[in-house]
């Protein structure tokens, strides 16, 4: 039997084995029982597969920055409900108990306008009030800013409206990043801060509650109290067996 052919020969470049040349066998040397020799070939990516690979990877790309702003916003508004409800929950205490000695307050209001209009007179007018002005009512204590924000939203005199309020205040806010907190002084970093307009709403109760002139509200409204009671009866029947409800 002879058996001729070309040896696997390394590649003097690159270390490797390059293909070899088929052999050639002759006849009957395939009954002797030796294996015929095979040829290993090298394979890679064609540049038609990177050009796709990189198309697939650019149409990704451009769907996440799409996607980008959205999230950033989501996350932006998140924080300032965050900061708004935690803000809210304190100036609801303070406002409802007229706390006092919350001169800290002066760190966060800039500002606090109050819009009065005179039904009797038909006279109307605007004040702010800022730490500087007008001369002897500057929000200069956080007395002076909660009596300012506990102004009356309706003014009564003997049942009969007489004047409206609109109460508003520009406030930075209470909670958020200590970085922007006092003794900030740095007027970029104190640009840059949370800001929102608190509007305080306080209505004194003997302008809802008369005998003259009876509202929704009131107890001396003959129609919507039976609809009260009638409501209270049901809740109670309905919930009277319920262990897990606890009512008083």
């Amino acid at each position: 039997m002879k058996l001729t052919g070309n040896l696997l020969s390394e590649c003097p470049a690159a270390g490797r084995v390059a293909p070899c040349a088929p052999f050639a066998v002759e006849k009957g040397a395939a009954r002797s029982g030796l294996p015929r020799p095979t040829c290993r070939q090298e394979s890679a990516f064609t540049m038609v597969e990177i050009a796709i690979s990189l198309a697939i990877i650019g149409f990704a790309l451009v769907a996440i920055i799409g996607v980008l702003p959205i999230g950033m916003d989501a996350q932006k508004n998140n924080r300032q409900e965050t900061i708004i409800n935690q803000d809210a929950a304190y100036w609801m205490e303070a406002i409802r108990n007229g706390a006092q000695g919350l001169d800290d307050l002066t760190n966060y209001v800039e500002e606090i306008v109050i819009t009065s209009n005179n039904y009797v007179t038909g006279a109307s007018g605007q004040i702010r009030y800022t730490q500087t002005q007008p001369l002897g009512y500057e929000i200069t204590n956080g007395f002076r800013i909660i009596g300012l924000l506990s102004t009356p939203k309706y003014v009564y005199n003997d049942q009969l409206l007489i004047q409206s309020n609109y109460v508003f205040a520009y406030v930075r806010a209470l909670s958020g990043a200590a970085s922007e907190k006092a003794p900030q002084t740095n007027s970029s970093i104190k640009d840059l801060a949370f800001r929102y307009r608190l509007v305080p709403e306080v209505i004194p109760y003997s302008g809802w509650d008369n005998e003259s002139a009876p509202s929704l509200h009131s107890l001396h409204n003959p129609a919507v109290l039976a609809h009260q009671e009638a409501y209270l009866r049901k809740v109670v029947d309905t919930l009277y067996d319920l262990d897990n409800v606890l009512y008083e």
